[in-house]
Parts: C-alpha cells; sequence; structure tokens
C-alpha cells in the first residue's frame, strides 16, 4: 500500500516538534468518512499490516490501532455531519490520540523500547495537530477521487 510507504519513508522527513502525520490514519478516517464504517475499517486493516510489516516487532500493533482510529472516526461519523471537514480534523485529531495510545500500549506489552510520559504526551499533541491540519484537505482530494456513498444501514 502506498500510503504505508510513504509513511514509513517520507512522513518522518516532515516532523515538526517530533511529530508528523499518519497518512495510513488519514487514508483510513477518509474511507470511513466517505465510503462508510464497514470500507473505513478494511482500509484501516489493509494499511494498519502493511505498517507492521514495513515496521520493526510484531505484527498487529498498527493494524489494531489504525483500526481503533477509524473505529473512532466511524462514531464520530454516527453522531455528526459527515459534510464538515471541521468534524473530521475533530476526528482524525482524536484517532491519533487512541493510535499512539495503542502503539505505545502494545510495545510496552511486548518488551518494545517506548518513550516517556512526557516525551509520549508531546509526540501525540504534535501528531495530532498535524492530522487534523491536513484531514481538511484529505478529505477533499478523497472526494474527488472517490464519491462518497450513503452510510451503511445501521453502522454510520
Amino acid at each position: 500500500m502506498s500510503a504505508a510507504l510513504l509513511q514509513v519513508t517520507l512522513a518522518p522527513r516532515l516532523a515538526v516538534g517530533g511529530g508528523f502525520p499518519n497518512l495510513v490514519l488519514l487514508l483510513a478516517v477518509c474511507a470511513t468518512w466517505n465510503l462508510g464504517v464497514r470500507s473505513g475499517m478494511a482500509w484501516a486493516c489493509a494499511g494498519g499490516i502493511a505498517l507492521d510489516l514495513m515496521s520493526p516487532g510484531p505484527v498487529g500493533p498498527h493494524a489494531l490501532a489504525v483500526l481503533a482510529a477509524a473505529y473512532v472516526a466511524g462514531f464520530w461519523t454516527r453522531n455528526t455531519g459527515r459534510h464538515e471537514p471541521a468534524h473530521a480534523a475533530i476526528a482524525a485529531a482524536a484517532g491519533t490520540v487512541v493510535y499512539s495510545m495503542v502503539v505505545v500500549v502494545s510495545g510496552a506489552l511486548s518488551h518494545m523500547p517506548v518513550p516517556s510520559v512526557a516525551v509520549s504526551a508531546q509526540l501525540v499533541v504534535m501528531s495530532a495537530a498535524f492530522n487534523a491540519a491536513l484531514m481538511p484537505a484529505a478529505l477533499i482530494v478523497s472526494r474527488r477521487l472517490v464519491p462518497a456513498r450513503p452510510p451503511e444501514p445501521g453502522l454510520a
């Protein structure tokens, strides 16, 4: 998946204050926002597994983390207007916080090196701000590439 490849090669070069955008998370939130929860979860799973395969450590933490972020976006779409870019930005920021918590906790549980709480908090805040800032543009681009579908019955 190209978003995962760009995530591990290009995105760290865009770092500001230690945080950088998570392109796979943005793709999963866009898919959830535009195509519905099922599609968003499928894209999140595929992108998360691709991230896991391209990073050191066990397979699963990134997939679980992106799935959790897509779930947050799905929850957000059920309770807010799907046509508001500001809501998508908030969902991306909230998804980033959830994503980061899952990655840090799973890293600690699998005895991988994890940053201190203070450093983690700084990285999460900067990454959430990056993702929130990029989300409206990502949403516009994704809607031009793939028009939004009506939500699935009972899910969004």
